[in-house]
C-alpha cells in the first residue's frame, strides 16, 4: 500500500517524509502525522496548546490523467465535492464542543487535484500552487487508484520525490 505525506514546515517550505495510514481520513490527524491519529475523545485534550501560526492542511488527490477531458474533470469534481463537504461539516457543527474543537485546531483544510501524466495540473504544478498560492502548512497526497498497482506504489511516489527536489 502506498503511503505518503509531505509536511511543509514554516515559510522555508522544508519538505520531509512521514507515514500516514491511507485507510484513515486525513481528518484523523489534527496534530499532524508525526503525532499519529487522534480519536474524537482525545482531540480536545491534545489541542490545549495555543499556536500563533494558522494551520492549513491541503489534501492532494492524485489520479492517472487522461486524453479525455471529462475524465480529468471528474477528479476535479471529486476534489470540489470533498472541499464542499468539509465546509458544510464545519458550518453545521451543533455542539459547543464541536465548534470549540474546530476553533482550537485553527486548521483550515483545502482539497486539490493532480494528474500523474497526460494532462494538467501535474503533481509538481499542484504542489507548487498549494505551497505558493494556498500557503498550506501540511500536504497529504492521496493516490486515487482502484488498486495498489505500479502507479500508486512506484510512479506516484517517484513523481512526488521529484517534485520535492524541485520545490525544495
Amino acid at each position: 500500500i502506498f503511503r505518503a505525506i509531505i509536511s511543509i514546515i514554516s515559510a522555508n517550505y522544508t519538505i520531509s517524509d512521514d507515514l500516514f495510514d491511507p485507510l484513515l481520513s486525513p481528518h484523523a490527524y489534527p496534530d499532524g502525522t508525526n503525532a499519529g491519529p487522534t480519536l474524537p475523545e482525545a482531540t480536545s485534550q491534545s489541542q490545549s496548546s495555543t499556536t500563533t501560526t494558522k494551520k492549513k492542511l491541503a489534501i492532494l488527490l492524485i489520479d492517472h490523467g487522461s486524453k479525455r477531458e471529462a475524465s480529468n474533470q471528474h477528479l476535479q469534481f471529486i476534489a470540489e465535492t470533498y472541499q464542499a463537504s468539509i465546509i458544510q461539516r464545519d458550518a453545521t457543527t451543533t455542539t459547543v464542543e464541536e465548534v470549540s474543537t474546530i476553533r482550537r485546531s485553527g486548521r483550515e483544510t483545502i482539497v486539490r487535484a493532480a494528474l500523474m501524466e497526460i494532462a494538467e495540473p501535474s503533481i509538481l504544478t499542484s504542489l507548487r500552487n498549494i505551497i505558493t498560492i494556498d500557503r498550506a502548512t501540511e500536504i497529504v497526497c492521496v493516490p486515487c487508484f482502484l488498486s495498489p498497482g505500479k502507479h500508486s506504489t512506484v510512479d506516484v511516489p517517484n513523481l512526488i520525490a521529484e517534485a520535492k527536489k524541485v520545490l525544495g
